[in-house]
C-alpha cells in the first residue's frame, strides 16, 4: 500500500504541467491612431525638407521669383548673406530689389529722357550692399550708444512733408508711387538709417582720437605759414576742398549767414592779412586767411578770404573701412 502511494506521489511529481500561452498583447484604438499621424508627420516633415531643397537651389542657383517663393521666403530666414554671424534675410532682399526696380520704372515713366536705369545686376549689388553697410552701421552705433528715436524720426518726416511734391497730394502718395511702400515702411527703411548715419557722423567729428592724425596735420600746416610759408602753395598741397585747393583755398568775397558759425566767428574777427589759428567745423580743421575787409560804420559787414581744409574723419569711408574689416559671407551676388 505504501508502494502504491510512492507511484502515485512519483507519477504526479513527473507529470508535465501544462504551459499556459501568453496573453495576446491588446492593440487600442489611440495607439493606432498615433502610429499614423507620425507616419504623416514624418512624410510632411521630409515633404518640407525637400521641398526647402529645392527651392533652395532654385533661389541662390537660378534665381527663382514669383508668388510661391516669394510666399516661402518670407515664412522661412534663407539668408541673402552673413555679417558678423547676423542675417540679412532674403526677403528683404528680393523686396528691396524689387522696390529699386520699381524706382527706376516710376522715374522713365515720368520723364523718358531719363538715363537708362542700371541692368539688373548692378540693382542686386546695389542692394545688398546698402543692407550690408546697413547691418554694420547698427554695430558701429552700439559702440558709439547712438539710437533713433521715433520723435526724431517723425520730425525727419515732417520736414521731408512740408516740402512741396510735385504732382502728388501729400508726400505718402508720392512714397507709394515711387516704392510701392507705405509711410512706415519708408520711416524704418529710408529715414531711420539715414538719421543713424548723421548721428555717427557727428560722434565721429567729436572723436579726437579718431581725429588725431587729421589735428596733427593741420599744425603741421600752421606751423609753416607761421615759419613764413606761402599760403596758397600750402593750400594748393594740403587742402582738401575739392572746389578750391587749386586756387590757393580762395573762397572769395562772403558776407555773415553763408559760413557755418565757427568759420563765420574765426574770418570775421581776423583783420586783412591775418592768419587764424586752427578753427574745427563739421568738415574738418580750418586755416583761414582773410585777404581784404569791407566795412560799414566800423562794422565788418564782408571778407574776402581763403582756407585750408584738413578733413575729419569721413562717415562713408569709415563705414566702407568697417564693411572691409567685418565678416561678410554673400549667399546671393
Amino acid at each position: 500500500m505504501t508502494e502504491e502511494i510512492k507511484d502515485t506521489s512519483s507519477s504526479v511529481e513527473s507529470a508535465e504541467v501544462p504551459k499556459t500561452a501568453p496573453p495576446k498583447k491588446k492593440i487600442t484604438v489611440p495607439a493606432v491612431a498615433r502610429s499614423f499621424l507620425l507616419g504623416i508627420i514624418s512624410g510632411v516633415a521630409v515633404l518640407a525638407i525637400v521641398v526647402l531643397a529645392v527651392f533652395s537651389v532654385g533661389i541662390y542657383k537660378f534665381g527663382w521669383r514669383g508668388s510661391a517663393t516669394n510666399v516661402l521666403v518670407h515664412a522661412v530666414p534663407y539668408p541673402a548673406a552673413l555679417v558678423n554671424n547676423n542675417i540679412i534675410r532674403y526677403s528683404e532682399y528680393a523686396d528691396d530689389i524689387q522696390t529699386l526696380n520699381r524706382f527706376y520704372s516710376k522715374l522713365s515713366e515720368r520723364d523718358p529722357g531719363q538715363p537708362a536705369p542700371p541692368s539688373e545686376s548692378e540693382v542686386k549689388k546695389t542692394v545688398l550692399d546698402r543692407l550690408i553697410q546697413n547691418e554694420v552701421l547698427k554695430e558701429v552705433a552700439i559702440k558709439y550708444n547712438l539710437t533713433v528715436t521715433d520723435k526724431e524720426i517723425e520730425d525727419e518726416f515732417s520736414k521731408l512733408a512740408s516740402q512741396p511734391v510735385q504732382g502728388a497730394q501729400d508726400i505718402s502718395d508720392e512714397i507709394m508711387d515711387l516704392y510701392g511702400w507705405t509711410v512706415p515702411q519708408f520711416k524704418e527703411k529710408v529715414l531711420r538709417p539715414f538719421l543713424l548715419q548723421q548721428k555717427l557722423a557727428e560722434a565721429l567729428m567729436k572723436d579726437e582720437a579718431m581725429n588725431k592724425e587729421a589735428a596733427d596735420k593741420a599744425k603741421e600746416v600752421l606751423g609753416k605759414i607761421r615759419a613764413g610759408g606761402d599760403f596758397v602753395a600750402l593750400a594748393a598741397e594740403y587742402s582738401a576742398d575739392p572746389s578750391n585747393a587749386e586756387s590757393g583755398g580762395d573762397l572769395g568775397w562772403f558776407g555773415k549767414g553763408v559760413m557755418v558759425p565757427e568759420f563765420e566767428a574765426a574770418a570775421f574777427a581776423l583783420k586783412a592779412g591775418e592768419v587764424s589759428d586752427i578753427v574745427k567745423t563739421q568738415f574738418g580743421y580750418h586755416i583761414i586767411k582773410v585777404d581784404e575787409v569791407k566795412t560799414e560804420k566800423d562794422e565788418v559787414v564782408q571778407v574776402k578770404a581763403r582756407h585750408i581744409l584738413i578733413p575729419l574723419v569721413n562717415v562713408d569711408q569709415y563705414l566702407e573701412d568697417a564693411v572691409a574689416k567685418a565678416s561678410v559671407k554673400k549667399m546671393v551676388e
